[in-house]
């Protein structure tokens, strides 16, 4: 039924398909139509495109895993990052927290959110 659909949509569309006329006038301003402009100083026919060919009838599509199923971990979360990394790491995210609690960092939309995941973040630091 879709490949019937797609085949009648496709040939109601090549009708439809138009000349048309690029046309620069004195001042430069370039003016695109699908009727000759007066006036133009420069006038151009653009071909219309190749109608697209149809694509293949494509088989049907499995039904996808259940959504409850568990995700494969990926090994860059399972890998240590180096001491240095992880030391550094540790130290923007104190700054983060240090300025999340500051006047200023009140005001972060979702404060409440970002603190906590920046807390979960530094469980790794300790």
């Amino acid at each position: 039924m879709r490949t019937f659909t797609a085949i009648v949509l496709l040939a109601l569309a090549l009708p439809a398909q138009a000349q048309m006329y690029k046309c620069v006038d004195a001042r430069g301003k370039t003016q695109y139509s699908d009727k000759p402009i007066p006036g133009c100083r420069t006038e151009k026919t653009i071909a219309a495109p190749p109608p697209p060919a149809p694509a293949p009838a494509q088989a049907p599509v499995a039904k996808a895993k259940p959504k409850s199923a568990p995700k494969p971990v990926a090994k860059a979360q399972t890998e240590t990052p180096p001491p240095e990394q992880l030391a550094a790491r540790c130290k923007t995210l104190r700054e983060e927290q240090e300025w999340l609690n500051s006047a200023a960092g009140k005001e972060v939309p979702f404060h409440t959110e970002r603190v906590a995941q920046v807390e979960q973040a530094l469980g790794a630091c300790r």
